[in-house]
């Protein structure tokens, strides 16, 4: 769907600083697409939901399924039993990512809803997410020194 910069900066806020992680694709500086999983504080964690939003100009990259290779560690070691994405039953480039990725897909109340259960959290998955992180910290400090140095 389609949004306002001022609501997507609201929905950013409270993505951030409620109950999700919010792992973000840049390029030049500017973020191009943005995979979000929430539902971290729901009690008891039965499932969280992921989200994925990539700018028209980036789509059929495989920027979504970055995201979802790095949002799926933060899930497991955060020991969520399962994981949904929910779109629009038109959406095929979201259905397509979430069969790719071992989703089983259901029609439910008019939209489609994907689910996979999630492996157990182990010193490889969090070994996996702290390395993603890190990996990410290193391209964003580069991009940055390179930006300042092109300034």
């Amino acid at each position: 769907m389609l949004m306002t910069d001022e609501a997507l900066a609201r929905y950013a806020g409270h993505s951030v600083w409620v109950d999700g992680i919010v792992h973000a694709y840049a390029e030049d500086g500017l973020i191009r697409a943005a995979g979000e999983l929430q539902g971290l504080l729901e009690f008891p964690r039965r499932s969280a939901e992921v989200a994925f939003s990539v700018e028209e100009g980036w789509r059929r990259r495989g920027i979504g399924g970055q995201m979802f290779d790095a949002i799926r560690p933060s899930a497991v070691n955060r020991s969520l039993p399962t994981l949904e994405i929910i779109c629009h039953p038109g959406n095929q480039a979201m259905l397509a990512l979430a069969r790719r990725h071992g989703l089983q897909i259901v029609m439910e109340e008019g939209e489609m809803l994907g689910r996979v259960r999630l492996d157990l959290r182990s010193p490889p998955t969090l070994l996996d997410e702290a390395m993603g992180d890190a990996s990410a910290a290193v391209s964003s400090m580069l991009d940055l020194q390179r930006n300042l140095a092109s300034h």
